[in-house]
């Protein structure tokens, strides 16, 4: 008995969910079926991305939200399918070598999928964003990944609080294709809206005229694509759980580490980004 839904007028959808968790949509011609972990909305344009890799293009999506709304649950679902589009099995929580939480991480990890012949990577931001010093190194590593990794043939999924974080010579590299803000989760699914590239550039530049705050310039925006997400198994739950308070523990030890020297400025010179203002 389907209990409640809503309109996604831009993909012909209705959605609904039922007591039992499962979620299901309604397309234009009545159509009923359950959706497994997202919906083909988000297929849809991920499809193009994947074959973009596998050309050997750079290539990125950014998945925003805040606390608890289900960023890194859909980010190891989106990286599920990039698997599955190359024969490949779920990314493994347990081994973890397909989600990075930190730069070093990060680049240790990007060259591991290369070898291994991963196609999908998660970059968690919860282990560099603890202050303007870490945000200004966290762009400064991706600007340097994003220029060479291109032959490495793998998505990376950047998961953050706000796209905004991401300095403006990172979206001038045409590395990231799209970016989905997560909202209005409950206890079995979550909403996306997925804004293009160039959206995120017209908001970003709308900031910087000082007619958005950053914390509304993509809801104020009509998006390209909605859809839903379902949570993950409860075995995975348990594993994303165990994920989030192992990086949280990682934060808290640096911090305390940091609090004992003094603070090393880390200089980013503003013509590295390629003078890019918006």
């Amino acid at each position: 008995m389907v209990g409640g839904g809503y309109q996604l007028a831009e993909v012909g959808y209705y959605c609904a969910w039922d007591s039992d968790d499962d979620v299901y949509v309604v397309d234009v011609k009545g159509a009923f079926r359950m959706i497994k972990t997202f919906s083909d909305s988000l297929k849809d344009n991920l499809d193009p991305v994947i074959e973009r890799i596998n050309k050997g293009f750079s290539s990125a999506i950014i998945i925003e939200g805040g606390l608890g709304q289900g960023k890194t649950t859909l980010a190891v679902q989106v990286v599920d399918y990039v698997n599955s589009k190359f024969g490949q099995p779920e990314m493994s929580l347990d081994t973890q070598e397909q989600i990075a939480t930190g730069g070093e991480e990060f680049k240790v990890k990007l060259v591991q999928c290369y070898r291994d012949g991963l196609h999908g990577l998660i970059y968690d931001e919860s282990g560099d964003f603890s202050g303007r010093r870490y945000i200004s190194a966290y762009n400064r590593d991706l600007y340097r990944m994003f220029q060479i990794y291109r032959a490495f043939k793998v998505l990376v999924v950047i998961v953050l609080p706000s796209f905004t974080d991401l300095d403006a010579g990172l979206f001038k590299l045409d590395v990231v294709r799209f970016g989905l803000r997560l909202s209005d989760r409950n206890d079995w699914r979550g909403v996306f809206s997925g804004f293009s590239l160039k959206k995120m550039i017209y908001a970003r530049h709308n900031i910087k005229k000082g007619k958005v705050v950053p914390a509304f310039c993509l809801r104020n925006m009509s998006p390209n694509f909605v859809g839903i997400f379902k949570n993950v198994d409860p075995v995975r739950s348990v594993l994303l759980d165990r994920l989030s308070t192992d990086a949280k523990i990682k934060i808290s030890e640096e911090l305390v580490e940091q609090s004992k020297s003094p603070k090393a400025r880390v200089d980013i010179d503003e013509d590295w980004y390629g003078g890019v203002q918006l």
